[in-house]
Formats: structure tokens, sequence, C-alpha cells
């Protein structure tokens, strides 16, 4: 265990130009690329590549209309989101639950499997053919070759209790500790995974990862840092920010911007901030006030899709028009059937994971 060092962002810039870049910028809390064996890119021999994606062009508000719905949630509380290819893995107490969504009008349940020791799922990457899911101190791995009957590789009791979240890029999984930092996991043999480190300087609820950066939300006092991940054995801070809000529930990146979910951690307080930060100093570009807590942000090309939810179970899902960030406007506003948890956006559908069911949204633009 150790407290992170205030190494000079130089020293990061220059071992960019004298290492060879290798390219992983799609690494992220939710997935990222394959190296078309199902196992995770090897970066052990490099350093990220900070090259940024094309914002597309302007395309206005869209449409909004409701796909479909699965009502599978029976274990618990639903909390964890990830896709690869046609399937979502949620997770549903102390399950992990796989859903065909092919056709996203018609989900189907294809299979669940358990943790023994009925810790529930505090959150959920997916890595090809691998999935992670961590427990409140523990960190399993999953083949999903076969996502009817997936297969546990191993699974690693992590130093402290309080996982909150999980990023995965390339070789390593960096797992958010509510109120206790960041455990940094190896992750190259999937069967036997090792815990490195774990930074202690912050009070992480939420991360993502962006660009070979990797950026942490507090719990209090909502600071969020940035920090270089290009040697996961020695963590450089590049940035940090006090932004509009207290606890930064959720966060995603895309295209220089870090976008957050933000709001009282005690959760009492009626009204939730949806924030965008340019990456270059942190710098707040937009903010918005949404209804209740906001809980969730995904974001897929010129949009960012936001949930919010308050202690009574109500809830919306919000669309905002992002291609200019500091122009950035609320495009929808719908209704949600139960409390929202997690969302997630991919080529044009919108998955909300609710405490009871899971809801699907096709956005039109």
């Amino acid at each position: 265990m150790r407290k992170l060092s205030g190494t000079s962002s130089c020293i990061a810039i220059l071992t960019l130009f004298a290492v060879g870049i290798v390219v992983f910028y799609g690494c992220s809390s939710s997935g990222g690329p394959d190296s078309g064996n199902g196992e995770p890119p090897d970066t052990t021999d490099g350093v990220p590549d900070t090259t940024e994606a094309v914002r597309p062009d302007s395309t206005g508000p869209g449409v909004l209309t409701p796909c479909g719905y699965l009502n599978i949630f029976t274990n618990g509380t639903a909390l964890g989101l990830a896709k690869e290819d046609n399937y979502l893995f949620i997770g549903d107490g102390n399950y992990i639950k796989v859903v065909d969504v092919a056709n996203p009008s018609l989900p189907g349940l294809v299979s669940s499997f358990p943790n023994p020791s009925y810790d529930a799922v505090a959150g959920i990457g997916v890595e090809g053919n691998r999935v992670y899911g961590v427990f409140e101190n523990k960190l399993k791995i999953f083949d999903i070759g076969s996502p009817v009957s997936p297969v546990e590789l191993s699974s690693l009791t992590l130093t402290y209790s309080g996982a909150r979240g999980i990023a995965i890029c390339g070789n390593y999984a960096f797992i958010g500790r509510r109120g206790m930092g960041v455990s940094i996991v190896d992750i190259s043999n999937p069967s036997d995974p090792i815990e490195l480190d774990v930074v202690t300087d912050y009070q992480t609820y939420s991360l993502t990862i962006g660009a070979g950066r990797l950026f942490v939300g507090e719990e209090t006092g909502f600071k969020v840092w940035r920090l270089d991940i290009a040697d996961p054995d020695s963590l450089v801070q590049l940035g940090a920010t006090y932004p509009t809000g207290e606890t930064a529930f959720d966060m995603d990146y895309f295209c220089e911007h870090l976008f957050l979910a933000a709001g009282k951690s005690d959760e009492f307080s009626s009204t939730g901030i949806f924030t965008v930060l340019d990456k270059h100093g942190l710098i707040e570009v937009f903010t918005d006030t949404t209804q209740y807590i906001c809980k969730g942000v995904a974001v897929e090309g010129n949009y960012a899709y936001v949930i919010d939810a308050d202690v009574s179970g109500a809830s919306n899902l919000y669309v905002y028009e992002t291609f200019n960030p500091a122009n950035t406007y609320r495009a929808h506003t719908q209704p949600l059937p139960a409390e929202a948890r997690a969302v997630l956006a991919d080529d044009g559908y919108i998955y909300v994971l609710c405490v009871s069911r899971l809801m699907i949204y096709r956005h039109q633009y």
C-alpha cells in the first residue's frame, strides 16, 4: 500500500517520445479493444496512445423511442452493466446475468452465474472473451467464450473491501474502492490475477479510462483526478479539480472531454448535477441541474445519456447533444418506470438498468 508520488508530468511526456506507442485508446470501464483471440492487448512494452477520436458531424437532437424491456431482477439490487457483441452482462444481487440483445426489442436471458460468497456485484468489466466481476472484496474473472455457459477462471481476494467499480486497460484492471482509493491488478494471466498495489490518496467512488488516462472521482468533496497510467506501477498525477457537485457517482470519457454524473453523497438532495469538463486542466465547460441525483452517464458520438433517481424510486433518462461541448443542450427527457442504477449506450441503443428491470431505448439521429 502506498501514497501516490507527485512526479512531474514532463517525465510522462518525454517517455511518450522515447518509447514506441501501443494503441489502446478504446480502453474503458465497460470494454475495449480485443487482440483478436479473446485476450486483452499486451501493453507491457509500451505506453498508451493518447490520440483522440474525431467527433462526428453535428446531427441534432434525433428521436428517442422505447424499444424493449426485460423483467429479470430477483436476486437483490441491480448494479453493474457491461456489453460485448450482442450480450449484456448485468449485476443482480450476487449474480451476473447474461442477456442476449441481438434483437433489442426482444431481449432474452441466456445464463446466470452466482458468486458463492453472496457478496453483491459492485461492478462489471468486459474485454474480449473475459468478464471481470467486482464484488465486496473480490475480483472474479470468467471466460465467456460461450455466453450460455460462462466458466470461472479465477478469484482474487483484494486487500480492502468496499469495491465500487472497475476500469480495464490492456493487462491491468483498476478497481475503485469506496473511501479507500484504487487497487491495481495485473490481469495478464486471467487464471492468476495479481494485486500489484493500492493507491490510497483519494476516496474513490467512480473511475473511467480515456486516451491513456485514468480519471478518478471522489466520494466526498467531489474532487476529480487525472492520472497517467503508462506505468501502472508508478502512476503520475497530471491534474485535479473540484467541479460543481459533491459525489462523483459516474463518469465517462469521449473526445478530450470528461462527462460527470454527480449529486449529494447522502442521496437526499432534490437535484443532481451533470457536468462536462475539458481534459486540459479539467476545466468545466458545461453544467446542468437535473431533477434528481445524477447516477450514471454514457457517451456515444455527439450524445451523453444521463440517468437520475431519488430515494422514492423516481427516475429520468436525459439525452444531451454535445457536438459543441461548451454549448451542450438537453435534447430529450424520458421518465423511467423504476429507480435507475446504470446506463450504457451502443450503436444508437441506450440500455438503462433499473432496480427491477432492464429498459432499452432507441435514439435515431
